[in-house]
Parts: C-alpha cells; sequence; structure tokens
C-alpha cells in the first residue's frame, strides 16, 4: 500500500461531514516516489521533511487517499529556489497544470483549481512539469464552486461606439450562462462544420501578414482582411491577434530565426526598452509606423460598423515574443501607447481590448483603464478541466473583467466544466492540428450543448 494511505482512511469523509475549512494535509515524503527524494534542508517545512530532485521526464510523486467524494480545492505546498516554474498534475487520472508563482524563499501555498474526487480510493500525482521545484505537501480544502460574477458594463474606450457597446453588453448578457465557441483559420471551420453540422459564433484572424516587415518581403496582407469581413457581413464575431513581425533587425538565419519568424524573441534582436526610452529615435517611430499601419486595416472595420475583439501583444509574460523580452514596464508602456494612439489619434472605437495574461499579473497587467477582457491561453491534456487557471484568474480579475479563454490547444466540454461553475466568455481553438484531435463525438458534443453559442444562434 501507498505509504501516503495508511493514515488516511476516512479523514476526508470527516471533513466533508463537518464541513470543516481546515484541510486535509498529505506530506510528500509519505507518498510514493518515482525519481525524486526526500530532504530537509530547506527550513520552514511541515512533516519530516519535503520531496526535491524534480528534474527528469518521469519524476513524480503520487499520493493515494480514501475520500466521501464531492469537490475539493487542491492546493500545492512548494518552494521555488530557482524562480517561477511550471506544474503538471493528475488527478484520478485527469491532467492539469499552471504555474507556480515565486512567493518570497521558502514554502508557500499554490493553488491548483477545483477537482471532483469519487467516493473510496483517489489518487493525485504531481509530476515534474518544469521541474526544479521543492515539494512539502499537498492539501485539500472542502470546494465550493461558485458562477462568477458580471463585471461592469462598461469599455476602457470612454468614447467606445455603438458597435462595440452592443458585442460587450451581449457577452455579458450570457456571461455565466453562455459560451461562445470559437475557432482560428477557415479550413479549421470547415472542418467544424463538417463534423458537428454547425460553425463557431467567433472566427479568430491574425494581422501577422500585414506586419511591415512581412509586407516588405511581399507577404499578402489582404486576404485576412477580406475574410475576416466575410465572417463578420455573415453575423460572426470576430477576433484579430498580431504576430507582429519586429519592425526592423531580423536575425535571418535557418533554424527558427528566419524572417517569417520575426515577432519571436529569437529571431530578432529589436530592443523594445531601448526603442521606448528614446522618442527621437528610428525604433521609436518604427513602432508607431507599425501601429499605424495595423490601425488603417482596423479603420475598414470600424467604417462598416463591425466590431472587433482586438487581442494584442498576446502573451508577453512568456517572453517568447519580443514584445515582452525586455520585462513587463516596457511592455506596459507599448500596451497603454497602442491603446491611446488608436483610441485617440486614429478614432478606433470599434475595438474591445482583450488582454492575454499569465495567471500572476504583477507588473504585467496594464490597468484596468486598458483592458476590458482578461483571456488565457491554455495548452492541456484534453482531460483537463482548467480549473486551476479559472479559479487563479476569477481570483485575481472576478468582477472586475469578462474572462475568456483566448487560445487553446482543446475543447473545453461542458459535461466536465459545468459542475466547476467554469463560464470562459469564449473559447478559440487556435489553428492548424489541434481541432483535427478532438475526437469527433466530443466536438459534436459540445457544439449542441445548449449552453455552447453558435453563428446560427447569433443575432443577425
Amino acid at each position: 500500500m501507498p505509504r501516503a494511505a495508511a493514515c488516511l482512511p476516512l479523514l476526508l469523509v470527516a471533513m466533508a461531514a463537518r464541513g470543516a475549512a481546515a484541510p486535509v494535509v498529505l506530506e510528500a515524503e509519505r507518498a510514493d516516489l518515482v525519481g525524486v527524494e526526500a530532504a530537509s534542508v530547506l527550513p520552514g517545512f511541515s512533516g519530516t521533511g519535503y520531496v526535491t530532485g524534480f528534474n527528469d521526464d518521469g519524476d513524480s510523486v503520487t499520493f493515494t487517499f480514501t475520500a466521501a467524494g464531492g469537490l475539493v480545492d487542491l492546493r500545492l505546498r512548494v518552494a521555488l529556489p530557482h524562480g517561477t516554474k511550471g506544474w503538471e498534475i493528475a488527478v484520478n487520472g485527469e491532467k492539469a497544470s499552471g504555474l507556480f508563482i515565486l512567493r518570497g524563499d521558502g514554502f508557500s501555498d499554490q493553488s491548483a483549481g477545483l477537482f471532483l474526487l469519487r467516493a473510496g480510493e483517489n489518487t493525485v500525482t504531481v509530476e515534474k512539469g518544469w521541474g526544479w521545484f521543492f515539494l512539502d505537501a499537498i492539501a485539500l480544502y472542502p470546494g465550493r464552486a461558485h458562477p462568477p460574477l458580471r463585471p461592469p458594463d462598461r469599455l476602457a474606450d470612454l468614447g467606445a461606439d455603438a458597435a462595440a457597446k452592443g458585442l460587450f453588453g451581449r457577452l455579458l448578457a450570457s456571461y455565466g450562462t453562455k459560451t461562445l465557441a470559437g475557432q482560428y483559420g477557415a479550413r479549421e471551420i470547415a472542418y467544424t462544420l463538417s463534423v458537428t453540422g454547425r460553425e463557431p459564433a467567433v472566427a479568430g484572424f491574425d494581422f501577422m501578414d500585414a506586419s511591415p516587415s512581412r509586407v516588405a518581403r511581399g507577404s499578402d496582407a489582404e486576404s485576412v482582411g477580406r475574410e475576416a469581413l466575410a465572417w463578420a457581413r455573415r453575423g460572426g464575431v470576430v477576433t484579430f491577434s498580431w504576430h507582429w513581425n519586429a519592425p526592423r533587425d531580423l536575425v535571418d538565419l535557418p533554424g527558427g530565426k528566419e524572417w517569417w519568424s520575426g515577432f519571436y524573441t529569437e529571431a530578432t534582436t529589436f530592443d523594445l526598452a531601448a526603442a521606448l526610452a528614446n522618442p527621437e529615435s528610428d525604433g521609436y517611430r518604427l513602432l508607431l509606423s507599425d501601429m499605424d499601419a495595423i490601425a488603417g486595416r482596423l479603420k475598414v472595420f470600424r467604417d462598416a460598423g463591425i466590431p472587433v475583439l482586438w487581442r494584442p501583444l498576446h502573451e508577453a509574460q512568456g517572453a517568447w515574443f519580443w514584445w515582452g523580452a525586455k520585462g513587463p514596464k516596457p511592455f506596459v508602456r507599448l500596451w497603454r501607447l497602442m491603446f491611446e494612439r488608436y483610441t485617440r489619434l486614429h478614432g478606433l472605437h470599434n475595438l474591445v481590448w482583450v488582454y492575454t495574461t499569465g495567471m500572476d499579473p504583477g507588473e504585467w497587467y496594464p490597468g484596468d483603464a486598458y483592458v476590458d477582457v482578461v483571456g488565457a491561453d491554455i495548452y492541456t491534456d484534453p482531460s483537463a478541466t482548467m480549473t486551476g487557471e479559472w479559479e487563479a484568474l476569477q481570483s485575481i480579475y472576478g468582477v472586475r473583467k469578462l474572462i475568456a479563454l483566448t487560445e487553446t490547444g482543446t475543447v473545453p466540454d461542458p459535461a466536465k466544466t459545468r459542475p466547476f461553475e467554469i463560464w470562459w466568455s469564449w473559447f478559440t481553438v487556435w489553428s492548424g492540428r489541434y481541432i483535427r484531435s478532438v475526437p469527433r463525438t466530443t466536438l459534436r458534443s459540445v457544439y449542441s450543448d445548449p449552453s455552447i453559442l453558435t453563428l446560427d444562434q447569433l443575432p443577425r
């Protein structure tokens, strides 16, 4: 029998019966250890030690215990000697992932979200993830799901036009009871239609090829705008991202650093911080001219009375894109510069501003006055309910902002997420292979669920 199970029979039963706030704590050093080992060097641990050595794929700690069943709030007690790290766990085989956020030098509790335990034996496996963290224990608190609270009916752009207000109002009205289905890519939308008989409510597009440094090399900057206009005229919701090819200083070498990869940090030496620090510099001028070029393309939608879910500068906190490579201060300044330039200079009042966050806002968040919707980009195992990410976003932004699943590699299944009161405003599956990896029966089930809004259900 796994060591973690020996002293735990019916502890969760008692917890549920009493409705107690005190958690059941399971010590990592007493669990089943694979490729890791117990240690006691770092002070502040509970029990007799903690577990270290999450270095290789397959390294894990498995807790086995008996429960009465029901929702629990699962928290991991960890120390992060090497900074913020990604985690991966499995609860009775259901995968979940997220980020451990650095909170001081010692051990801290980090929420993994809500999980539905079964009556009887359960397992929680903490896997390597990014590795290089110390695991002290897991704690199981009584869990309770809460529907999201509706944020104020107010856009960051005080001059927002009727189209933007109308779209935002519809999103607010459905928040907590409906989720709009979304998909990037025309071929992927056609595939979804062929499988389900329905099309998503939200179609995702990208101004990547309209970046001036790509246009200068012959990219097709026009087709994406035509496709998006055609979609909007059918009554669909349009969301735009911008994989902004750096304005200059493209490395242009083989191996992932070609000129067309110039939105990646490793494919450009463009220094955002230096450009912003000198408004008289060529780098600053190029930032403005690139933004102005995309503003011109967004004006086509404004003039046609079409609102846009505008999602620029996404995933900055990961630093794999150049707009996040120099840290939070240059990123926030760039976001605010774009917001002010687009709303005040260009009069783009048809935009709903969507900020894609990491789970920890810190200094990266541009501020409530510059953001309408907070989005998460989550690529995880299809079995995951994404409760950890949802709960983290709700705890930080709930009541203030709508929360959306702005990029995903899988389809959130309402049958699984409904018990956790997870109500993304919309989800958008990324283009390419992802939608085809979803089982057809699951895709049909999701698109026919009464809580999922598709194109045919939107007002014309």
